[in-house]
């Protein structure tokens, strides 16, 4: 997906972001800091032009605490539910960043920043695979609920009702053809020349400006209240 608005990341700098975030699920994160983390994300989806996933995001963590505080009760299949949906806000920041990182980063964007990292060939290519491939296995899932839908199956909130026979129309397609389009986008890449040895010259130009060196200052601020503050 290309990105159309004013702020322009680089993709270290999203990586960064996403390992952080990551590694802050270990962490005791309050719910100021957790907020705060979350705008911080939600103004970089807005910048770069992704007003509406921001919005998705903002109703999606606001539908998931709706549920945690209603899902308290001691019934067994209600603690499960509840259990999902704790783990559901756990990962949601590590997820919300990663999302921005697939949806404003173009695979060469990606891969002319690694090679300034002098990182293995292999893990580049690796890396700019899984990148292409998001975005394949979304528009995967979204055909086979569209097949579901027109051979009568329940989807949405309906698949609910069957959840394992749902699970079954939809995760054994989507297993059967990962490997496939996983080996046509490594032969995609390798049609593209991405092996051969020596410097190449890149379209895009990868530097670090002032907005990466706010958002290390903040991910840095983060890093510091963790570990000297509390």
């Amino acid at each position: 997906m290309i990105c159309d608005g004013w702020l322009k990341l680089d993709p270290r700098t999203k990586i960064v972001l996403v390992l952080v975030l990551s590694a802050s699920i270990a962490w005791a994160m309050t719910l100021p800091v957790e907020l705060a983390c979350l705008a911080a994300i939600l103004l970089l989806n807005v910048a770069s032009g992704f007003a509406k996933d921001a919005l998705k995001l903002v109703v999606l963590y606001a539908a998931l605490n709706g549920l945690s505080a209603v899902l308290n009760a001691d019934l067994f299949i209600v603690a499960i539910l509840g259990t999902i949906v704790h783990l559901a806000l756990v990962f949601f920041l590590p997820f919300s960043a990663a999302g921005y990182l697939v949806r404003s980063t173009q695979v060469s964007e990606l891969m002319a920043s690694m090679e300034q990292l002098y990182l293995p060939r292999g893990l580049i290519i690796s890396l700019c695979v899984m990148l292409r491939y998001m975005p394949c296995l979304r528009k995967d899932v979204e055909n086979i609920g569209v097949a579901m839908h027109m051979r009568g199956i329940r989807t949405g909130l309906g698949a609910l009702l069957t959840p394992m026979k749902s699970l079954e129309y939809v995760f054994v397609p989507l297993l059967s053809g990962a490997s496939v389009m996983a080996d046509d986008l490594s032969m995609a890449a390798y049609t593209r020349g991405v092996d051969i040895p020596g410097r190449k010259s890149r379209y895009f130009a990868c530097r670090l400006g002032w907005a990466d060196a706010l958002v290390f200052s903040l991910l840095a601020a983060l890093i510091v209240w963790r570990f000297v503050w509390t």
